[in-house]
């Protein structure tokens, strides 16, 4: 779209956020629904422009509940700003002033600018026509190709919508964990969004994993920048403090949770186990068994559940076939002094002699 058109085409979008508050006054006179229809006859620009206010009318109300601009603000935090602006017109709204168009005019054209950036979000991002949505079920993972040839694979219990559109790439990551190999095109960015964290790139590899409210980002390839709005603070001295905006280099993985955000430079066969989950592996080294169990219970059917501290507090290491949950947990019983009990919903792993040096269990 040239300069001009796009001068032309907002201008048209402000024309018709007037016409359209003027038929929600609900007094309009024939000779106003003439002049309207003349308007519309006049310039396809002019079709297209009343089209998209109209779907803004219609999701004016969706939008007015609390529940509806929290989910809005979790898929574009960006717009939280522009939000503001439509908590104030919400009210408006809802005293129902009747107002001739001339002096409704400001009200439509603020609510043309922020509005359709919501309608778009909420298309995008709730399952809309702009939108394409991802998912797998426990214990699966996906590769899936999109039109401008990136690729992204999906881990186990993994949701994302994808939009592409002209000027940008925009994937919102709902929960579960993806990789993705991101095709070079300078004029649109590559976006991903998790809560109120915005992750984006041009063409670059990373993978992103977002767990129990936490999420990490591990770059593979490229250079990747991550925009979050959580407090920052480092846990250790191999951890660096990381700012509100980060550019992360390969080999760089910033965790993001409550604490705040952390970045830290991983060893090669550390980057390499981290993405290890997309050929149905995953690699533990000297951990808690309460912590493997943990994540093993993303590839799980059944709920694992450890009867005791001490079965928690022993420490493993290994490889683990993620198609295979049932014979790591043999693996276990074999090796360390656990008893796995399996029932029709729950796997229970106990504990039944003292063991003092740390064990190991390899290649389950």
């Amino acid at each position: 779209m040239t300069k001009n058109s796009k001068n032309t085409y907002d201008k048209a979008l402000i024309e018709a956020s007037q016409w359209i508050a003027r038929e929600g006054s609900g007094d309009m006179t024939s000779s106003e629904k003439a002049e309207l229809e003349n308007w519309l006859a006049d310039n396809i620009d002019h079709q297209d422009a009343y089209l998209a206010n109209s779907k803004t009318a219609e999701l004016f109300d969706s939008i007015s509940s609390h529940d509806r601009r929290e989910e809005l603000r979790m898929s574009a935090p960006e717009f939280n700003d522009l939000l503001g602006e439509c908590e104030d017109l919400i009210m408006m709204e809802q005293v129902k002033y009747r107002r001739p168009i001339n002096s409704f005019g400001w009200v439509a054209t603020i609510a043309a600018s922020v509005l359709m950036i919501a309608v778009s979000a909420i298309l995008i991002f709730n399952g809309g026509s702009m939108a394409t949505i991802y998912q797998t079920n426990v214990g699966d993972n996906e590769t899936i190709m999109l039109n401008d040839g990136s690729i992204i694979t999906l881990n186990t219990d993994t949701r994302i919508s994808v939009a592409l559109s002209d000027t940008e790439r925009r994937i919102l990551l709902e929960h579960g964990e993806a990789y993705f190999a991101v095709a070079k095109d300078n004029t649109r960015p590559f976006t991903v969004v998790i809560g109120d964290d915005i992750i984006r790139a041009v063409g670059t590899a990373f993978n992103i994993k977002r767990r129990e409210e936490i999420t990490k980002v591990t770059v593979t390839e490229g250079i990747v920048e991550v925009k979050t709005s959580a407090p920052t603070g480092a846990s250790d001295k191999s951890e660096q403090i990381s700012a509100p905006v980060s550019m992360l280099n390969v080999g760089e993985k910033l965790t993001i949770d409550q604490q705040g955000s952390r970045a830290i430079m991983l060893a090669p066969i550390d980057l390499e186990h981290t993405i290890s989950w997309r050929t149905g592996m995953l690699h533990f080294n000297g951990e808690r068994l309460g912590t493997v169990v943990r994540e093993i219970q993303y590839y799980a059917s059944k709920e694992i559940i450890l009867a005791s501290n001490q079965v928690s507090d022993l420490i493993v290491g290994g490889s683990f076939n993620t198609k295979n949950v049932t014979s790591f947990l043999k693996g276990l019983e074999l090796t360390f002094p656990i008893k796995v009990i399996e029932r029709d919903s729950v796997i229970i792993i106990s504990y039944e002699k003292k063991q003092d040096d740390i064990l190991s269990v390899s290649n389950w």
